[in-house]
């Protein structure tokens, strides 16, 4: 079984983002598909939009690609490209929920490797993806970023549901 099968299926849902060069932290809907062809990683597709107070769509703020890949030892790799540039994480999947030779609940926790690192004129310190499927069949995640003057805090987090006539 891989280990990292639990994030398979297209994810929908709501979050809040705090994007760097934002004044304020804005409510966001995101779609995020995950899925395999077969080869020894996952394909990660991301669209994130700003929505009003009524969940509408306002408009596009981010979208980027990437791929999951499982390592030995319940590790993970995750690499995705945005923006043109390609960011890695690497940490390792914890599976606490197994019914049926389906995962149920699981997570990982991802530090960014080749840290510190200066981007767009901001040395990067810290940098951390978390991903839990809880036993509800939601995903959750958050991004966190930590640099010389911020200290660790989330650039973004959102609560997903698995798409209507999803078959993964």
């Amino acid at each position: 079984m891989n280990p990292i099968s639990w994030l398979i299926g297209t994810w929908v849902g709501l979050g809040v983002v705090h994007f760097p060069g934002m004044e304020h932290s804005t409510q966001a809907a995101q779609e995020l598909t995950i899925v395999s062809d077969g080869q020894p990683f996952l394909t990660h597709l991301s669209r994130m939009w700003e929505v009003d107070d009524k969940g509408n769509r306002v408009r596009q703020i981010a979208t980027d690609t990437g791929i999951w890949r499982p390592l030995p030892q319940l590790q993970v790799e995750l690499t995705i490209d945005s923006e043109d540039v390609a960011r890695t994480w690497i940490g390792s999947v914890t599976v606490s929920g197994l019914v049926d030779a389906k995962i149920t609940r699981a997570h990982t926790i991802m530090n960014r490797a080749e840290l510190p690192v200066v981007q767009d004129h901001v040395v990067i310190a810290q940098d951390i993806r978390t991903y839990g499927l809880d036993p509800s069949g939601r995903l959750g995640w958050v991004h966190e970023i930590e640099t010389a003057e911020v200290p660790l805090t989330s650039q973004a987090s959102f609560l997903l549901m698995k798409a209507v006539n999803n078959e993964s």
